[in-house]
């Protein structure tokens, strides 16, 4: 068997430029796909530092494009959004930008939906235990607890 051969720079940059053309990714994401491939974390720094330069990457761009997507097509509240934003490398003014820029309408609409589909599967959803198993669902999505109390209170 042959030893493999190094993942040169010049391979990590054409490498990650096609997959940012395929898909949104942040530079975080790049960064440890870069890095499972065997390039020092130094020299993933200087194809990333280009990258955004030639706008491949944009962490804002990506954290808009992922909030916005998990709230319509996830039902995820800002809580589970912030923490898969931090987990994927996003710095905190990043990821509080995103969450600002959640339509606040349509994000409580997504929160009704997804106690009302919760609440007909339910026979004891207006007891109190069936208010703390929605509210405790609703929490596992990410949801902020005022907001799931409020919305399990109107429905």
């Amino acid at each position: 068997m042959r030893p493999k051969r190094p993942f040169t720079p010049e391979q990590a940059a054409e490498y990650a430029e096609r997959l940012c053309s395929a898909a949104e990714y942040s530079s975080g994401e790049i960064l440890r796909k870069l890095t499972l491939k065997g390039l020092p974390a130094a020299q993933a720094q200087r194809v990333i530092a280009g990258l955004i330069e030639r706008r491949f990457i944009d962490d804002s761009r990506f954290a808009a494009l992922f909030a916005r997507n998990k709230v319509e097509y996830s039902g995820w509240g800002r809580r589970k959004i912030a923490a898969a934003l931090y987990q994927k490398g996003i710095d905190r003014a990043t990821i509080d930008a995103a969450l600002d820029g959640i339509d606040p309408e349509s994000y409580r609409r997504r929160l009704a939906e997804l106690i009302d589909r919760k609440r007909r599967t339910m026979p004891d959803a207006d007891t109190y235990e069936g208010r703390v198993r929605l509210f405790r669902f609703a929490a596992s999505h990410g949801f902020e607890p005022d907001l799931i109390m409020s919305a399990i209170k109107t429905d």
